[in-house]
């Protein structure tokens, strides 16, 4: 209990010095040695803590010394951590999006959010709020590395869909699957596409193309957020700028849903803004 009480006090310092560029470089070091030594010996009581430690260490800025701690987050993601993989997220999200030339600067980060991502989704004990959170790195992974996570997209994408032919039994984890899929459709449609065509739905072996846009389409009405429906808004129009002629296949049959998709997506992104 004393070691939890002085981790919230050490959070409640680091709120308060955020913004104060020169006392967080002074006490960098010192709580992120803090952190390593907790991960390092696997003081699970204090993971929690840890873990917002290193988000408060990483939100504004992501110092050389910081980017040593990212392999010992998925170290102990590996060693015990699956558990408090929605408690890494926050820290995992600054990593990829705070300083986007070094996080890409090593191909092994993308590897690393990509294998700790896979093996929520892949894993049946780990529960849909947590594969949820999964997506989402993805999808902000998708989105931040674009050109240079074009390797990784057709693995991305089958993991996704793979999950979302299991039994589902939150709509959001659903939801969520599928916006990793329209992520990657707004950074490569051709490229995407391409992977969705030769993909197929167990245990029938129908195509996966046409049903997955048939799915999005139908679910329009259902998104939720600014940001979920400019991505679904943007997602869209990337696919039907490659249509030069006559409606492709996998969209001609769902041609009829393709504008009331749109209208909901416009509509609602409008009471988005409204509510904000």
């Amino acid at each position: 209990m004393t070691a939890i009480g002085l981790l919230s006090s050490l959070q409640t310092l680091l709120v308060a010095v955020q913004n104060n560029p020169h006392i967080m470089e002074i006490i960098e070091q010192d709580c992120g040695n803090l952190c390593a030594v907790i991960l390092q010996h696997g003081v699970l009581d204090v993971y929690e803590e840890a873990f917002v430690i290193l988000s408060q260490l990483t939100l504004n800025s992501i110092s050389p010394f910081m980017w040593q701690l990212f392999p010992l987050l998925y170290q102990c993601f590996c060693d015990d951590g699956f558990d408090y993989f929605v408690d890494m997220v926050p820290a995992v999200h600054n990593f990829i999006t705070i300083d986007p030339p070094a996080f890409l600067s090593n191909p092994a980060n993308m590897q690393t959010v990509y294998d700790m991502c896979t093996k929520i989704l892949e894993n049946e004990n780990c529960g849909e709020d947590a594969q949820s959170h999964a997506c989402k790195v993805l999808e902000v992974m998708v989105l931040q590395c674009k050109d240079t996570v074009s390797q990784l997209l057709p693995r991305i994408i089958k993991t996704v869909l793979e999950r979302v032919t299991k039994t589902v039994k939150m709509k959001l984890c659903r939801s969520m699957c599928l916006q990793v899929v329209i992520a990657a459709l707004y950074v490569n449609p051709i490229g995407v596409i391409e992977v969705l065509e030769k993909l197929t739905m167990p245990p029938t072996g129908e195509p996966v193309c046409s049903q997955f846009f048939s799915q999005w389409f139908k679910q329009a009405d259902c998104v939720r957020g600014v940001h979920n429906r400019k991505i679904g808004i943007l997602g869209l129009v990337s696919v039907l700028g490659r249509c030069a002629g006559p409606l492709p296949a996998y969209l001609a049959a769902c041609a009829h849903e393709i504008v009331p998709a749109f209208l909901a997506l416009f509509s609602g992104l409008e009471k988005a803004y409204q509510s904000r």
